[in-house]
This record gives structure tokens, sequence and C-alpha cells, in this order.
């Protein structure tokens, strides 16, 4: 049961959004798109049972085929919660590295914004309200809380973009 058993939880955001959910193997127990983009990434994948290392190549390899990711300027949000804060920040660095050579030999350069997240029920919320990763959820709470004045207004169509104003 305990490779059943989720233990990590990766979100990666572009525009895309997919969350892979990690045994304490490091092997995927399932991989999710959190919006449209997102099942266009995953389409035809199976990632279960896979090697995170090896899904993660592949999620981010699905993005620069589908366009996602062709220039420098574009960046992938690495978002990293377990219940182990030296795991957590382990596998934050290992695998944003991993990406940051993988971006690196496809597309040129790459750009990687890297955090750990402790999930909360109103992260979760906002997040499926929005249609994003509790990744991206908990960076823009982050923007918000600290710049008085901001507020989360909604997200944009057809982009799908948050809009924060003042």
């Amino acid at each position: 049961m305990v490779y059943l058993r989720v233990d990590t939880t990766v979100f990666l955001d572009v525009n895309p959004s997919v969350t892979l959910q990690v045994n304490c193997n490091e092997k995927v127990i399932r991989a999710q798109a959190n919006n449209p983009d997102g099942e266009i990434v995953l389409e035809n994948m199976d990632l279960k049972n896979a090697d995170l290392n090896v899904a993660v190549n592949a999620v981010i390899g699905s993005m620069v085929r589908h366009g996602y990711l062709t220039e420098a300027r574009d960046v992938v949000l690495l978002s990293v919660s377990s219940g182990s804060a030296e795991k957590t920040e382990s596998l934050r660095v290992r695998l944003s590295g991993e990406i940051n050579d993988c971006l690196t030999s496809m597309v040129g350069s790459s750009a990687v914004f890297d955090q750990e997240v402790e999930l909360d029920d109103n992260l979760v919320d906002l997040a499926g309200k929005y249609g994003i990763t509790p990744g991206k959820a908990a960076l823009i709470r982050r923007v918000v809380e600290a710049h008085l004045g901001l507020s989360l207004i909604h997200i944009s169509e057809p982009t799908r973009r948050v809009v924060i104003s003042y």
C-alpha cells in the first residue's frame, strides 16, 4: 500500500498546468492536467509508474513540442510539496536543474522559477476556482500578500491568465 500513497506532489506551470503525484520511491502514481492546455500536454502519455525524472522530462518535452516553451522568455514554474522539508528542498533543487538542462538542450535556453509549497484547503480551492495548480496559486497568493493594495481579480479569457490589479 505504501507504493500507492502520495508522498510528494510536483506542479509544473507554464500556461499548461500539470500535477504529478509520486510515491516514496519517486514513481508517478497520477499525472493530472489542471487546465485544457495541460490536457493537450498529457494527451497520449501514460506516466503511471514512470520515474519522476522521466515524467518531468516527458512533460517538458511535450510542452516544447506543442509550442508552449519556445523562447528564453518562457518560464517554467516548478512547485514541490512534500511532508518532509528536506525532501522538498532536495527535489526542488534537483528537478529545477533537470528542467534547466532539458530546456537548454531543446530550445537553447531556460528559465525555471522554483518554490516549495505547503498545501492547505484555501490554496487548493483557489487553484480549483481558476484552473491552475496549487503551485501557481501559492505564487499568486505570495505576490498579493507581499504588495498592499493588490487583489486577485479574475482569469482573462481566452488566454486563461490570472489578472492582479490595484
